[in-house]
């Protein structure tokens, strides 16, 4: 491609309807008033996201960039839309309402947005995952940040930091992934379901529930159901049940109930495990329930 201008009411869309793409061009002057259209699958430019690259300017002059998301367990993901070769900074204000460095919302997900990425002058979405700002229930949306304003949704990642406790007082939604730091806690409160409260996991992914930094405070019975995602679980503790279910592997670490130490406990999808008990305890596609 020579170049690419659009003016007011054009629509620039690098991939196709079907797939997204790279579009090459030697320059770009993506006007005010018109409109930049990406779909994130992936952090692969063009086979996972489409991407404009550019030999020459770059100018964004106020369009609008419409961003049509369907990845998941992204924590952290880059997406370069634009590559602009060469030291040359990104010309003009930008898209509409997106300054350098400013956070939006696509759907439940917040990504930030800069124009001096990649190399240093590309632009460049981070997907933030959804983090605790301080210790709270599961279900206020104060406990919460990058979360749209609200709790974590269907295909959230969601972060517990350090020094926070998040008390699960419902069942989650489907997430794509759940890690809790170091020094961050997880506690399930008492549930007035019979079975207690579920942390689920989707079905599009293979990310990763890491709780093995925490400290698992069960006062109600929780059931961990995170379908092909891994899990890791450190100490539990509480006169409650646990039931575990998930089509992967599994690592429990830590202690269960401060009284049974476990070096580790570990099925796989083949359903090999190691553990001192008989083997059809862990039978991958059954649960595990552990009773405290």
């Amino acid at each position: 491609n020579n170049g690419v201008s659009t003016n007011f009411g054009a629509i620039l869309s690098p991939g196709t309807i079907t797939a997204t793409g790279i579009l090459s061009s030697f320059e770009a002057i993506i006007d005010n008033g018109s409109q930049f259209n990406i779909t994130l699958n992936n952090t692969t430019a063009g086979t996972g996201h489409d991407q404009l690259s550019v030999v020459g300017e770059v100018i964004i002059d106020g369009a609008t960039l419409n961003i049509t998301d369907t990845s998941t367990n992204l924590t952290g993901g880059q997406f370069i839309i634009i590559n602009n070769d060469s030291t040359d900074a990104i010309a003009g204000p930008g898209f509409s309402g997106l300054s350098e460095g400013s956070t939006f919302n696509v759907g439940s997900k917040t990504f930030s947005i800069t124009y001096q990425g990649g190399d240093g002058n590309d632009v460049v979405l981070t997907y933030l995952p959804c983090e605790s700002q301080q210790t709270g229930r599961w279900l206020q949306t104060t406990t919460w940040v990058n979360c749209n304003g609200t709790t974590p949704q269907d295909d959230s990642f969601v972060i517990i930091k350090s020094g926070h406790t998040v008390t699960l007082d419902f069942n989650t939604n489907k997430l794509s992934g759940l890690i809790v730091e170091a020094g961050g806690d997880f506690k399930v409160e008492s549930s007035p379901f019979p079975a207690g409260y579920t942390l689920f996991g989707n079905t599009t992914g293979n990310g990763l529930f890491d709780l093995s930094e925490a400290s698992i405070d069960l006062e109600g019975d929780l059931i961990i159901d995170v379908e092909t995602h891994d899990l890791l679980l450190g100490a539990v503790d509480g006169a409650f049940g646990l039931t575990i279910k998930n089509g992967t592997e599994t690592r429990l670490m830590g202690t269960i109930g401060d009284t049974i130490a476990l070096d580790s406990l570990i099925t796989d999808a083949a359903g090999i495990t190691v553990v001192d008990i008989p083997s059809s305890f862990l039978n991958i596609g059954n649960s595990i329930v552990i009773n405290d």
